[in-house]
């Protein structure tokens, strides 16, 4: 549905979040971080500034209109504590990096995806496929399974460096951040969460993929461009598009044509 706004209907960004830039500096951050042994807070620091500030700079969709959700200082510390806790971590430092923020390009089915997977490394005798998230939305087992995201990448890891991933997982930032307080969630000091979050495909999942998202592309052609289920994890409050989308849901877009159709069919009901 994005990309019928953005392309087909040519809407500007309502806003642009900082949370989006956030995610660019820390994704780049943690490539720093293998590529350069970077363990001190201070030196993740220094750097994640560094990226965040040129996103800010290279982007001509910002025009002052940066939206924070919350306290700028406190949401760039906060990015800080959980890339350091991540570095901190002796299995991401001992992980063996086979590549990182890795373009790909493929046919998949009739039609031609491309992309940029965010870490590919070798660890406990597998091929794991990671996409970093630096939001705050706790993936439930059946997103894990569905998302399109995770299928496209482990099927261009598939085709394009020729191996399929034996596990994938969403690691999520922010879980490594600590209780403030105790509570029926957990103790001061413990992390939110357990960060990574595990799935996978299996080569018969890859080999549907190229049916499934053929459907989608076929849909999309034909005018159709679906949304996600918010419990999907798809909706949150960083979408560009929030006003537009939920303006259609309350009064939706009809063609002329399906408009009179839809009069007919209940003109016709009344009378019989």
């Amino acid at each position: 549905r994005m990309f019928y706004f953005r392309h087909v209907r040519g809407l500007k960004p309502e806003s642009v979040s900082a949370a989006q830039f956030i995610g660019q500096a820390a994704h780049m951050t943690i490539q720093d971080i293998h590529a350069q042994c970077l363990y001190r807070e201070a030196d993740i620091r220094h750097r994640f500034m560094d990226h965040f500030m040129s996103q800010c700079k290279e982007d001509e969709k910002l025009n002052g209109a940066l939206q924070w959700n919350g306290d700028p200082h406190e949401k760039l510390d906060e990015a800080v504590q959980y890339l350091a806790a991540y570095a901190s971590k002796p299995d991401n430092q001992h992980a063996q990096i086979l590549h990182a923020e890795a373009e790909w390009e493929c046919e998949i089915g009739k039609y031609t995806f491309a992309g940029r997977m965010d870490q590919v490394r070798k660890q406990y005798g597998k091929i794991i496929l990671v996409d970093f998230k630096t939001s705050s939305y706790k993936p439930s087992e059946a997103y894990l399974r569905r998302a399109y995201q995770l299928s496209l990448y482990a099927y261009a890891l598939w085709k394009v460096f020729g191996q399929a991933p034996d596990e994938i997982w969403q690691y999520h930032l922010k879980d490594h951040l600590p209780y403030r307080r105790s509570g029926s969630w957990g103790a001061k000091g413990e992390e939110k969460g357990p960060a990574i979050y595990k799935t996978h495909r299996s080569i018969a999942d890859l080999q549907y993929l190229e049916t499934d998202v053929s459907r989608i592309c076929a849909a999309i052609r034909f005018g159709l461009y679906f949304r996600r289920p918010v419990n999907l994890g798809s909706c949150n409050g960083f979408c560009q598009y929030t006003n537009a989308c939920l303006g259609e849901i309350e009064s939706p877009v009809l063609p002329a044509s399906t408009i009179t159709t839809i009069e007919e069919v209940m003109t016709h009901e009344q009378v019989a």
